[in-house]
């Protein structure tokens, strides 16, 4: 399974490290988002949006902060990753938004 790792600080997020997002290839299967947060997400339930050209889909994060990317959202060239801080089962503050390209097919 392939990691993509990923920093949170505040509002900001970003990739770990540049290199485990070089050569993802469109249409792979297993491939997880891992997340690191600093002290301002404690207290909150943290939420995942994908945002494809066709649609946008949310998912919770795991106990560990993890959640693996779906095949529909794998399929695409590219896709963009925002996080959301939840309260109450409302957004209280997002993330910026990331870019993931893909390269050519599986």
């Amino acid at each position: 399974m392939r990691t993509l790792e990923f920093d949170v600080k505040g509002q900001e997020l970003s990739k770990h490290d540049e290199k485990q997002f070089f050569s993802l290839v469109k249409g792979a299967k297993t491939v997880l988002c891992k997340f690191t947060f600093d002290d301002t997400w404690k207290d909150y339930k943290k939420a995942i949006e994908f945002i494809t050209r066709y649609e946008s889909q949310f998912y919770f994060l795991d106990e560990d902060d993890c959640f693996e990317i779906p095949e529909t959202v794998l399929a695409n060239s590219y896709f963009r990753v925002k996080l959301y801080a939840i309260k109450d089962d409302e957004a209280v503050f997002p993330t910026n938004t990331i870019l993931i390209r893909q390269i050519g097919d599986y």
